[in-house]
């Protein structure tokens, strides 16, 4: 990518877009970008480049390849994630770990996305999958969780594996087009 070095006060470093220098006064900002790739952020160097990409703000480009993590990846309100198909572009749990959502407790799950009631999210997802590999020859958690998600859009998205592949609670208005859920 492209960088150019700027003396902005406030900014931080972000591991993909703004690059800390050993001048403490220097950064280096990403330019030319209107999406952010997991790469952008380090990966597969980085074990927190997936989440930092969704983090970010921009729609978040996934490439052709398995992008493994031991961890539940959020989704964030308003994120729009593509890849090229679901079959190539794919994110991968391969561990039993947890993650805490309001109300519903401890979850394994390799994705999710909670709301509240008084505040639902929007997402757009197209081209990626969503596998929760089995542990110790079972299928075990969800596949993906979304909670008070509305508005959205899912295209060419498949989630496989998990006691259950895609679990949601109080989930409207969305538009589902070839997608595809296997435990």
């Amino acid at each position: 990518g492209e960088f150019i070095a700027t003396q902005k006060a406030g900014l931080i470093d972000n591991g993909g877009t703004i690059i800390a220098s050993l001048n403490p006064l220097l950064f280096w900002v990403r330019t030319n970008y209107d999406a952010v790739t997991p790469e952008m952020f380090g990966y597969p160097a980085n074990p927190n480049a997936l989440q930092s990409a969704i983090n970010h703000g921009y729609p978040v480009q996934l490439h052709q390849k398995e992008y493994r993590t031991i961890v539940p990846v959020e989704f964030r309100n308003g994120l729009k994630i593509t890849g090229h198909h679901p079959d190539y572009s794919r994110i991968v749990k391969s561990t039993v770990s947890t993650v805490n959502i309001d109300g519903v407790g401890d979850l394994d799950c390799a994705a999710y996305m909670a709301g509240t009631e008084s505040a639902s999210k929007q997402i757009f997802i197209d081209g990626v999958g969503i596998t929760k590999e089995q542990i110790v020859g079972a299928d075990v958690g969800v596949g993906a969780y979304f909670r008070y998600t509305a508005r959205s859009t899912f295209k060419n998205f498949w989630v496989l594996g998990g006691e259950t592949a895609i679990k949601t609670y109080d989930t409207w208005m969305c538009n589902w087009t070839r997608c595809e859920a296997k435990a």
